[in-house]
């Protein structure tokens, strides 16, 4: 059965919107074949990329909803667990100004606040003229008002920025780790042959440290994809309350150079612990994935280790990142797209490698995919186990697939396949939180009208419990 909330289009305002909900009867079903789905959407609009944060059966839900010439970013929230969802609300103060992705949708977190509702933090890209912005605005009243869109502390500057993952570490901050290329515009042209002209004047992709105008430095050869890598980096920011009341923030700090242009990073944290995963551009051009992390709670941060030597040779961006996962015990589990053969040619599989003792990564191990996959999604349910969710393409289609990971202390990885939240095709891009009631996912998911969002709950045996 879905439940769907139509809701009509309307601009930034405080009075909430009555849900319409229309149920439809299905079949009965064996126990765990298929999950209830509840259906967020604005109707008239295109719904699409999704993020999903929970706390105990507090869950939240936003998206982009776009027409032709502009796009919102909106917000629902379930005290079901995900079961239903009040009416959805506008986040952006600047209507239709949003402009997001599949690898770069807006990100949710959720701050306690004592016994009460959760505050809600989402941070989004939109367009400022010839930049692009880096906005946040926070609920503290359970979802009903979001208030003033503000850049986030430290991403100002020209150019191309976004591809942003966030996390809560224990003292309630909200970590917000992206991709900057602000550099890209100052590249030297003979760095820049090569490149788009999107790139060259950095309205997308970028990377590096190093700036052949320094003294002594050589410029590479023209046309090199990993010079031009060099002038994107990885940037992270910590937003906080000061006193509980005002939102405040640190500046931002560069943990790497040399980064993907366009796929999502991945950002997790568990007591003092902070950890990051991205696409590196490593010499060669190779796009592999690399990995740092804090134990003193983002103070500092390890030099970056190579998760696999996949050697995947690409000059541009396969706009598919990581995802990962931090469990209790500090053991890190990192997921990933990259082709079986090591060719830019082939399709796209998932791999899976976890840290060993000695701070390296197992040897990866692939996951069960019926077909080319990607946009991949893990939440850990236990000590080293996660439930991972993705898209792939069968028989013409692309729809969910699944699979249970679990670790051991020696960085072992075994994989079994498990039942996605929906069956069938017309969907992708998921994303997925896990809470006491479970793991919540939500996706886009195509219907008669257009694209809507969908949220289901894994099936119990997946979500671990």
């Amino acid at each position: 059965m879905d439940q769907i909330a139509r809701i009509p289009a309307r601009a930034r305002s405080v009075a909430m919107t009555a849900i319409v909900l229309l149920c439809v009867a299905a079949p009965a079903m064996p126990a765990h074949a298929q999950a209830t789905v509840t259906t967020v959407q604005i109707t008239g609009r295109s719904n699409a990329n999704p993020s999903v944060a929970v706390q105990d059966r507090f869950a939240v839900v936003t998206w982009s909803a776009a027409t032709l010439s502009s796009m919102d970013i909106y917000a629902a929230v379930s005290r079901d667990g995900g079961r239903s969802f009040g009416a959805p609300v506008q986040v952006n103060a600047t209507p239709g100004d949003a402009r997001v992705s599949g690898e770069n949708p807006p990100r949710v977190a959720l701050v306690p606040q004592g016994s009460g509702d959760p505050a809600i933090v989402i941070v989004w890209t939109a367009k400022r003229g010839a930049r692009t912005a880096l906005l946040w605005a926070q609920s503290r009243d359970g979802g009903r008002i979001f208030g003033a869109s503000a850049d986030v502390p430290g991403s100002d500057g020209e150019g191309a920025r976004g591809w942003a993952s966030v996390a809560v570490d224990g003292r309630g901050r909200v970590g917000v780790l992206w991709l900057d290329h602000r550099r890209l515009p100052a590249m030297p042209m003979t760095h820049a042959m090569g490149a788009s002209p999107a790139e060259a004047k950095g309205d997308t992709k970028g990377d590096a440290k190093t700036d052949a105008k320094t003294p002594g430095a050589s410029a590479p050869p023209a046309a090199d994809p990993t010079a031009r890598a060099g002038y994107s980096d990885l940037r992270l920011a910590w937003l906080t309350r000061k006193g509980g009341t005002s939102p405040r923030a640190s500046v931002s700090t560069v943990l790497a150079s040399s980064v993907c242009y366009c796929c999502k990073t991945t950002l997790v944290t568990t007591g003092p612990r902070i950890a990051a995963a991205w696409r590196q551009v490593y010499p060669g051009s190779f796009r592999d994935m690399a990995f740092t992390e804090s134990r003193d709670g983002g103070a500092t941060f390890s030099a970056p280790v190579r998760v696999s030597e996949d050697h995947w040779p690409l000059d541009g961006c396969p706009d598919n990142g990581p995802t990962m996962g931090l469990d209790a015990n500090g053991q890190a589990l990192v997921i990933w797209p990259a082709p079986a053969d090591g060719q830019s040619a082939g399709a796209l599989t998932l791999f899976a490698a976890a840290r060993r003792p000695d701070g390296r990564f197992g040897a990866r191990v692939a996951l069960p995919t019926g077909g080319p996959a990607g946009h991949v999604q893990l939440v850990m349910t236990g000590s080293g186990t996660a439930s991972v969710v993705w898209d792939e393409v069968v028989n013409g289609a692309r729809q969910l697939g699944a699979a249970t990971v679990r670790t051991d202390a020696a960085g072992r990885v075994t994989v079994a396949p498990a039942t996605p939240p929906v069956v069938g095709g017309g969907q992708w891009y998921p994303s997925l939180a896990g809470g006491h009631a479970g793991v919540l996912a939500a996706w886009v998911r195509q219907s008669p009208g257009g694209t809507v969002i969908g949220v289901a709950p894994l099936p119990e045996r997946q979500s671990g419990r």
